[in-house]
C-alpha cells in the first residue's frame, strides 16, 4: 500500500511559496514525481521508491523510502489520484494520476464519522507525541459501527 502523502512536497519546498496552508491540496503535491513512480509501477520496473510522510512531524521523512518490487497488486491511497492531473502536459497530452489505475474505490462515509475519526487520531497522536499515553492504546472510546483510530501505525506513517 502506498500513500499519495508520501508525494507531498516537504515543508521546506512548501514554505517559501507559501502552500503551507494548501497542505493536501493538488498544487502541494509532487505530481510529477508520484506520476514518475505510477508509471514505473505500472510498466514493472523493478524497485520503485516512494517518499515516506510521517504524521509525526507532518513531513516527509528525509533519506526514507518504501520500495515497492514489481507487486501484482498495489493499492494507492489517497482521494487526490482521482483528480489531479498533471499539470505539464506530457508530448502535448495532459496526464491525469488516474490513468495509471486500474480500478478505483471511493469509499464514503457520513461527515459526523469522518469527523469524530479525525479528532480522535488527531488528540491520539498529540497525546503519543506527548508521552501520555502508548501508541497501541486505543484511547478512544470504540463505536460498535467501527474501529478505534488509534491504532498502531495511526501517528506513523503513511
Amino acid at each position: 500500500m502506498i500513500s499519495t502523502d508520501g508525494f507531498l512536497y516537504p515543508d521546506r519546498v512548501l514554505e517559501p511559496r507559501g502552500l503551507m496552508d494548501r497542505k493536501g491540496f493538488p498544487e502541494s503535491y509532487d505530481l510529477p514525481l508520484l506520476s514518475r513512480f505510477l508509471a514505473d509501477i505500472k510498466s514493472g520496473r523493478p524497485g520503485v521508491s516512494a517518499p515516506i510522510h510521517s504524521h509525526l512531524t507532518y513531513d516527509i521523512l528525509p533519506e526514507q523510502v518504501q520500495v515497492v518490487r514489481q507487486p501484482d497488486v498495489v493499492i494507492v491511497e489517497g482521494l487526490n489520484i482521482l483528480e489531479a492531473g498533471s499539470p505539464d502536459p506530457v508530448e502535448g497530452q495532459r496526464v491525469f494520476l488516474s490513468d495509471y489505475l486500474d480500478f478505483s474505490i471511493y469509499v464514503d462515509a457520513e461527515e459526523e464519522y469522518i469527523r469524530e475519526w479525525y479528532q480522535e487520531r488527531f488528540w491520539a497522536c498529540e497525546k503519543w507525541r506527548f508521552g501520555t499515553i502508548p501508541l497501541t492504546s486505543t484511547a478512544t472510546r470504540a463505536s460498535p459501527r467501527r474501529r478505534p483510530a488509534s491504532s498502531p501505525g495511526a501517528c506513523g506513517t503513511g
